[in-house]
Protein backbone atom coordinates (compact mmCIF):
# COMPACT_ATOMS: atom_id res chain seq x y z
CA UNK A 1 0.00 0.00 0.00
CA UNK A 2 1.52 3.43 -1.02
CA UNK A 3 2.21 6.13 1.80
CA UNK A 4 -0.32 8.30 1.44
CA UNK A 5 -3.33 5.24 1.42
CA UNK A 6 -1.65 4.24 4.32
CA UNK A 7 -1.98 7.44 6.23
CA UNK A 8 -5.52 8.04 5.15
CA UNK A 9 -6.43 4.79 6.47
CA UNK A 10 -4.90 5.10 10.16
CA UNK A 11 -6.41 8.21 10.50
CA UNK A 12 -10.04 6.70 9.22
CA UNK A 13 -9.00 3.98 12.36
CA UNK A 14 -8.11 6.83 14.50
CA UNK A 15 -10.88 8.51 13.97
CA UNK A 16 -13.46 5.51 14.30
CA UNK A 17 -11.42 4.59 17.48
CA UNK A 18 -12.01 7.89 19.25
CA UNK A 19 -15.60 7.65 18.51
CA UNK A 20 -16.30 4.13 19.57
CA UNK A 21 -14.05 5.67 22.91
CA UNK A 22 -16.44 9.04 23.28
CA UNK A 23 -19.81 6.98 22.21
CA UNK A 24 -19.04 4.49 25.08
CA UNK A 25 -18.23 7.76 27.39
CA UNK A 26 -21.70 9.58 26.75
CA UNK A 27 -23.50 6.45 28.22
CA UNK A 28 -21.57 6.70 31.18
CA UNK A 29 -22.05 10.58 31.14
CA UNK A 30 -25.49 10.59 30.10
CA UNK A 31 -26.90 7.61 32.40
CA UNK A 32 -24.51 5.89 34.85
CA UNK A 33 -22.66 9.04 36.53
CA UNK A 34 -22.16 7.27 39.88
CA UNK A 35 -18.98 5.55 38.31
CA UNK A 36 -15.98 6.41 39.80
CA UNK A 37 -14.20 7.62 37.03
CA UNK A 38 -16.74 10.19 37.04
CA UNK A 39 -16.21 11.60 40.42
CA UNK A 40 -13.71 14.00 39.29
CA UNK A 41 -16.73 16.40 37.34
CA UNK A 42 -18.67 18.75 39.63
CA UNK A 43 -22.49 17.27 40.43
CA UNK A 44 -23.99 20.17 39.66
CA UNK A 45 -22.35 19.85 36.02
CA UNK A 46 -23.72 15.90 36.26
CA UNK A 47 -27.40 17.20 37.09
CA UNK A 48 -27.56 19.27 34.18
CA UNK A 49 -26.70 16.61 31.58
CA UNK A 50 -28.27 13.68 33.25
CA UNK A 51 -31.02 11.69 31.47
CA UNK A 52 -33.24 9.65 33.69
CA UNK A 53 -34.20 6.01 32.84
CA UNK A 54 -36.24 3.21 34.16
CA UNK A 55 -34.63 0.43 36.79
CA UNK A 56 -31.87 -1.66 34.85
CA UNK A 57 -32.43 -4.56 35.94
CA UNK A 58 -36.11 -4.17 34.72
CA UNK A 59 -35.85 -4.89 31.29
CA UNK A 60 -33.10 -6.80 30.09
CA UNK A 61 -32.55 -4.62 27.18
CA UNK A 62 -32.30 -1.60 28.94
CA UNK A 63 -29.42 -3.63 31.21
CA UNK A 64 -27.51 -4.54 27.99
CA UNK A 65 -27.71 -0.72 26.50
CA UNK A 66 -26.87 0.83 29.68
CA UNK A 67 -24.21 -1.83 31.48
CA UNK A 68 -22.53 -3.74 28.59
CA UNK A 69 -23.01 -1.42 25.50
CA UNK A 70 -20.83 1.18 27.20
CA UNK A 71 -17.81 -1.69 27.66
CA UNK A 72 -18.39 -3.26 24.20
CA UNK A 73 -17.54 0.07 22.48
CA UNK A 74 -14.30 0.65 24.62
CA UNK A 75 -12.99 -2.68 23.89
CA UNK A 76 -14.36 -2.24 19.74
CA UNK A 77 -12.37 1.25 20.07
CA UNK A 78 -9.42 -0.74 22.15
CA UNK A 79 -9.08 -3.49 18.98
CA UNK A 80 -9.63 -1.40 16.20
CA UNK A 81 -6.87 1.54 18.07
CA UNK A 82 -4.20 -1.48 19.07
CA UNK A 83 -5.03 -2.61 15.26
CA UNK A 84 -3.75 0.47 13.82
CA UNK A 85 -0.18 -0.19 15.79
CA UNK A 86 0.52 -3.56 15.09
CA UNK A 87 3.42 -4.36 12.63
CA UNK A 88 4.83 -7.38 11.65
CA UNK A 89 7.24 -8.03 14.33
CA UNK A 90 6.04 -10.01 16.97
CA UNK A 91 5.72 -7.38 19.69
CA UNK A 92 3.09 -5.55 17.83
CA UNK A 93 1.23 -9.51 17.22
CA UNK A 94 1.35 -9.76 20.86
CA UNK A 95 0.14 -6.83 22.07
CA UNK A 96 -3.12 -7.13 19.64
CA UNK A 97 -3.56 -10.79 21.39
CA UNK A 98 -3.30 -9.16 24.75
CA UNK A 99 -5.68 -6.30 23.87
CA UNK A 100 -8.07 -9.85 22.31
CA UNK A 101 -7.69 -11.09 25.78
CA UNK A 102 -7.67 -8.51 27.97
CA UNK A 103 -11.27 -7.94 29.18
CA UNK A 104 -12.31 -11.95 29.83
CA UNK A 105 -9.19 -11.88 31.87
CA UNK A 106 -10.61 -8.65 33.59
CA UNK A 107 -13.92 -10.19 33.61
CA UNK A 108 -12.71 -13.75 35.12
CA UNK A 109 -10.24 -11.96 37.78
CA UNK A 110 -13.36 -10.22 39.35
CA UNK A 111 -14.95 -13.52 39.03
CA UNK A 112 -12.36 -15.36 41.18
CA UNK A 113 -12.08 -11.93 43.27
CA UNK A 114 -8.69 -10.88 42.71
CA UNK A 115 -9.33 -7.44 41.91
CA UNK A 116 -12.69 -5.41 42.60
CA UNK A 117 -15.61 -5.05 40.54
CA UNK A 118 -18.70 -7.29 39.77
CA UNK A 119 -18.49 -10.21 37.58
CA UNK A 120 -20.90 -9.88 34.96
CA UNK A 121 -21.72 -12.42 31.62
CA UNK A 122 -23.63 -10.11 30.37
CA UNK A 123 -20.14 -8.80 29.45
CA UNK A 124 -18.36 -11.91 28.46
CA UNK A 125 -21.36 -12.20 26.05
CA UNK A 126 -20.94 -8.67 24.68
CA UNK A 127 -17.36 -8.62 24.18
CA UNK A 128 -17.00 -12.58 22.80
CA UNK A 129 -19.66 -11.08 20.13
CA UNK A 130 -17.05 -7.51 19.54
CA UNK A 131 -14.30 -10.25 19.59
CA UNK A 132 -16.11 -12.33 16.49
CA UNK A 133 -16.84 -9.41 14.56
CA UNK A 134 -13.06 -8.28 14.97
CA UNK A 135 -11.27 -11.59 14.41
CA UNK A 136 -11.11 -11.28 10.51
CA UNK A 137 -9.67 -7.79 10.69
CA UNK A 138 -7.46 -9.75 13.08
CA UNK A 139 -6.48 -12.52 10.89
CA UNK A 140 -5.60 -10.12 8.71
CA UNK A 141 -3.22 -8.07 10.63
CA UNK A 142 -1.65 -10.61 12.31
CA UNK A 143 -0.76 -13.22 9.63
CA UNK A 144 0.01 -10.90 6.66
Amino acid sequence: MNPTKQRRKSGLVLHIGIFLLLAGSSIYLLFRQKVLFLSWISPDILALIHVSTPEPNSNILIYMLLYCFPDGLWYAALLILQSSLVNQEKTGKIMLLLSMLLPFMLEFAQLFELIPGTFDCYDLITYLIILILFIPCAKKLLFN
